[in-house]
């Protein structure tokens, strides 16, 4: 039954105008409207949804991941824009925010809501820590990769995900 259906992920915003015109003027991505709201069109055919929500509140861990080959640049092209980029004391990060000692290079950034978006180069699988390649139209969230299993994921707090799903 889901084999062939056209999955997409979302998450909530408390500012819909602010969230359409972050995703698509500073990150450069086509932005939709789908019933008054915004729908994110990804390199690859996938989308994301964003929601209103009066009481949103951002998530703890990457929300989106954006492969790149070129983290280096999309981190500059971020701070011209006025992006500023996430620091993690668990993490050894550059004076620019890149993370280069475990794995390829990688960098977080907060979305319009205070979501965490990512970057990394080319690797096409990561777990909530953030991406073992790049996420993100420029940085956000740094995931090693592992097995894929959500089970062996840890979030930016630390905390397993097996502590969540049992």
């Amino acid at each position: 039954m889901f084999h062939d259906s056209h999955a997409f992920s979302g998450f909530s915003a408390n500012d819909i105008p602010r969230a359409r015109e972050f995703y698509g003027q500073t990150l450069g991505l086509e932005v939709t409207e789908d019933n008054e709201m915004p729908r994110l069109h990804l390199a690859g055919g996938g989308t994301v949804l964003i929601y209103p929500k009066a009481n949103h509140q951002p998530a703890s861990f990457t929300a989106l991941t954006f492969p790149l080959s070129a983290v280096d640049a999309a981190v500059d092209s971020l701070t011209k824009a006025g992006v500023q980029m996430e620091r993690y004391e668990r993490f050894n990060q550059d004076e620019r925010g890149i993370v280069r000692d475990q794995g390829p290079p990688i960098a977080w950034f907060k979305g319009s809501g205070g979501e965490r978006p990512g970057c990394a180069p080319g690797v096409e699988r990561c777990d909530n820590r953030g991406p073992l390649s790049t996420s993100g139209s420029l940085l956000a969230g740094r995931t090693p990769l592992a097995t894929g299993d959500p089970r062996h994921a840890t979030n930016h707090d630390g905390n397993s995900q097996q502590d969540r799903l049992g």
